[in-house]
């Protein structure tokens, strides 16, 4: 009779592993909403956790653990595929809580359905790393879920991650899938995030780019933070501290490279957020499963030599600056003090020690010590103000309107700065009190010298 049970155990694993392998992700979306808010603490979220791990184990992935956080509050769920090269691994995390009164379609069921369609796509053929596949609890609540899983990492653990990819909200048709890399803000929602040491942490340069390119080679639209603002949204995001957090957070103080990928952005932003109507129809299937594609195209051509030694956070604050356009820190750092170079040179060769001269070297003393700390904002705002002044005094460009094209670039980071602020989506500085200082008088420079003085020539 026991053989009996065995034999029909099997095959229901056997159909379940084939009935999963067809299921399209919106089905995997259906099933978690259809337990209703799956609130951190709860019966539905643990019961969540527990289908996340059948079909994990249904599908034959063998290493499949229940993570309990704190005193068995939840659980995460965290599967194990070993790759060829098992001296390095990549973790990849979604979560399966949701806010009370919203079924979580989208937060963070679409992301869930991604992570198991990624799953399912190793079945047979092992990935070159191994692969850290995680569905947190918590994300809701302060992170609990990753913050755990996070600390129970051990430092040779660490040093064999080369990233983490935290799948967040995805699968909305009107938005545009992107990542999203920001500046948390060290003391926003959770008390154990302050227990992290670091500031100002930013996605790494090499993460970025191996995104990015495997984006192009898969052939799926995608931008670096929003469709429609990008490069302002580089340059905003570099100086404020930002209020929506995602599980990315967790590994990035912990000193592991992790960025968020979502398809809501600031321009774009999901309607249904947080509410009660974030169900199932509002989600798009090839969306998701475009989402899933490129996750798969990233993890077949990430390159361990590119994930050396871990950054330290303070290092990380300059590490990526515009992301498509300056892709490494040394790349942006030689190419502004040369820009440098030649402008000094230029102003002493052609108009001497004049007063304007000064003025001009004053303010890129100014410029050079914010470079020291917000390298794309000193460059890409100021620096770009200073070349468009020059260029216009070698055309002799004497019209009023001129000073309006001069600060174009400062006038359109503070347009984005206050309707991001409007929007609830930034607020605070990271500007220490010394650089608002050094930042208000090469403005104050900035705008005597457009105003009143002159070359002579």
């Amino acid at each position: 009779m026991e053989c009996y049970k065995r034999i029909a155990f099997f095959i229901l694993v056997v159909f379940s592993s084939i009935s999963f392998a067809a299921d399209s992700h919106l089905g995997i979306v259906r099933e978690l909403a259809d337990l209703g808010p799956r609130v951190f603490g709860t019966k539905v979220s643990i019961e969540a956790a527990g289908q996340i791990r059948n079909r994990f184990i249904l599908m034959g992935t063998r290493q499949v653990t229940l993570q309990p956080i704190g005193n068995q509050k939840g659980f995460n769920v965290v599967a194990v595929i070993p790759g060829l090269i098992q001296s390095k691994q990549i973790i990849i995390g979604s979560h399966h809580d949701s806010v009370p009164g919203s079924p979580g379609a989208y937060d963070d069921a679409g992301g869930t359905s991604v992570l198991l369609n990624v799953a399912a796509h190793f079945r047979r053929t092992p990935p070159q790393y191994t692969l850290i596949l995680c569905s947190f609890d918590g994300e809701e609540s302060s992170f609990e879920g990753s913050i755990s899983f996070a600390k129970s990492l051990s430092a040779e653990d660490k040093q064999k991650t080369m990233f983490m990819l935290c799948l967040e909200m995805m699968g909305w048709k009107p938005g545009t899938p992107n990542i999203q890399t920001l500046k948390y803000d060290l003391y926003g929602r959770s008390e154990q995030i302050k227990g992290f040491k670091g500031y100002g942490l930013l996605t790494p340069a090499p993460l970025t780019r191996l995104i990015l390119d495997s984006a192009q080679v898969a052939n799926i639209p995608f931008s670096h933070g929003d469709p429609y603002l990008s490069w302002l949204y580089q340059i905003g995001v570099r100086i404020s501290k930002v209020r929506f957090y995602g599980d990315d957070i967790s590994f990035q103080f912990s000193g592991i490279p992790a960025v968020m990928f979502t398809d809501s952005s600031f321009s774009k932003f999901y309607p249904q957020y947080h509410q009660p109507g974030d169900k199932p129809e509002n989600l798009n299937e090839k969306r998701l499963a475009d989402m899933t594609r490129l996750i798969l195209t990233i993890i077949q051509r990430a390159k361990q030599e590119d994930f050396g030694e871990r950054i330290d956070s303070k290092d990380q604050q300059e590490y990526l600056t515009l992301g498509p356009i300056f892709l490494t820190h040394n790349m942006m750092r030689i190419f502004y003090f040369l820009s440098l170079g030649i402008l000094i040179w230029h102003l002493i060769r052609n108009y001497g020690y004049q007063i304007l001269t000064v003025i001009v070297l004053v303010e890129v003393l100014l410029l050079t010590n914010l470079f020291n700390h917000y390298a794309t904002f000193a460059f890409a705002v100021f620096g770009t103000s200073i070349w468009i002044y020059l260029l216009l005094e070698w055309l002799n460009v004497r019209a009023r309107w001129r000073n309006a094209i001069i600060f174009i670039p400062q006038l359109a980071v503070a347009a984005f700065a206050l309707a991001a602020w409007q929007q609830h989506f930034l607020y605070g500085t990271y500007i220490t009190s010394i650089d608002f200082v050094f930042l208000s008088s090469a403005i104050a420079l900035s705008i005597f010298r457009v105003n009143n003085l002159k070359f002579a020539h």
